[in-house]
């Protein structure tokens, strides 16, 4: 079970709670992971970090890259998390998409070298919203991901404009 808090770090707060109490409720809950929305540097993981070290807890963090400014801080920001995800529709807004192929890389590479867990959210399978066949450009990216050893893929618009949820969840699975 995860629990993504946008905290201090996203654009537009949809709570009116703060971090702590969100990361208190996660502890509370025993929930597993806790996801880090719009980090800018390991300074906000640390933080969090302590927070929960106080609470005596092993909640796990994933730091979700989508700034341009996490990109400074790339090495220590993936040191101090415990998995990442790669959010390639955020990060291509703040640094223009042509350059997140790029960065995408050279993430997943920081990633292996540190023996972390690393997820990509992307549009994944968009052709499985009107067909059950998968077409060209959907069947080599996914092949593209886990060549270059992505752990996890993650979905949300695919599952969300289908009239079948697990139809693109299928669809990407069989492709694996």
């Amino acid at each position: 079970l995860m629990l993504d808090i946008p905290g201090e770090r996203k654009k537009f707060r949809n709570s009116n709670l703060n971090d702590n109490e969100l990361i208190d409720f996660a502890i509370e809950n025993k929930l597993n992971f806790l996801a880090l929305s719009y980090v800018k540097s390991h300074h906000q993981i640390q933080e969090v970090i302590n927070h929960i070290k106080s609470k005596n807890s092993n909640l796990k963090i994933i730091a979700k890259l989508e700034t341009k400014e996490v990109l400074n801080d790339l090495d220590r920001v993936i040191m101090v998390s415990d998995q990442i995800a790669i959010d390639r529709g955020d990060l291509g807004t703040d640094i223009g998409f042509e350059k997140v192929p790029y960065y995408q890389d050279k993430i997943i590479s920081l990633c292996k070298l540190h023996n972390k867990k690393v997820m990509i959210a992307t549009e994944l399978a968009m052709s499985s919203i009107n067909t059950d066949r998968p077409n060209y450009a959907d069947l080599t990216q996914i092949y593209s991901f886990v060549k270059e050893g992505v752990d996890y893929l993650i979905m949300a618009e695919e599952t969300a404009k289908t009239q079948d949820p697990l139809t693109p969840i299928k669809f990407v699975n069989d492709l694996l």
